[in-house]
């Protein structure tokens, strides 16, 4: 079974963006957000202490918990958002500061949380690809830093660039675990 063919169905968005393109933002950014975690998080089986290692925090202005997001290397290409009024469009969005500022970034391009699970994918030879944040954060939560393989993917598209980001990584087997929140059964 060649399941490197199989994720041919999951990929979108095949235009790569140049590494340089990605903008790196400044880590003093989140020294002005409260740290605070939320309690939806901490029932939904996320702990304290991960969010303080993700440096997760909170923006009143927009009642949103804050994300901050990481490439490969570490650094801080944006900021999501995952907004908590149960009547807003989307649940998460890019962090758009009052003075106009926006820390977006290009989704396809990375996973959430590959900084942190990478030394553990090459240990482990293997991959579980979520959706969202939450999904690797709780998978900290459940193993710990050293044996989470779990990365949000941003979604459900997958480009040619994160499927070579995890075969740099040597991975052997990957496993797609995508929740059915947009499904109509």
């Amino acid at each position: 079974y060649d399941w490197k063919k199989e994720l041919y169905k999951y990929r979108k968005g095949k235009k790569s963006i140049d590494n340089s393109e990605i903008k790196v933002y400044d880590d003093k950014v989140l020294n002005y957000f409260p740290k605070v975690w939320h309690d939806d998080w901490v029932k939904d089986n996320i702990s304290i202490e991960i969010m303080k290692l993700y440096e997760i925090c909170f923006y009143p202005y927009r009642n949103a918990i804050l994300i901050p997001c990481r490439n490969i290397n570490g650094e801080l290409i944006g900021i999501r958002m995952r907004l908590l009024d149960p009547s807003s469009e989307h649940k998460y969005f890019p962090l758009y500061m009052l003075n106009g500022d926006n820390y977006k970034f290009a989704t396809n391009e990375c996973f959430y949380g590959i900084y942190q699970a990478k030394e553990a994918i090459k240990k482990h030879k293997r991959a579980i690809l979520v959706e969202s944040e939450k999904g690797h954060l709780q998978g900290a939560t459940y193993y710990g830093i050293e044996d989470n393989v779990i990365v949000g993917n941003y979604g459900r598209g997958f480009s040619d660039k994160k499927r070579n980001m995890l075969l740099a990584l040597g991975i052997t087997e990957l496993t797609i675990a995508y929740d059915f929140d947009y499904s109509k059964v």
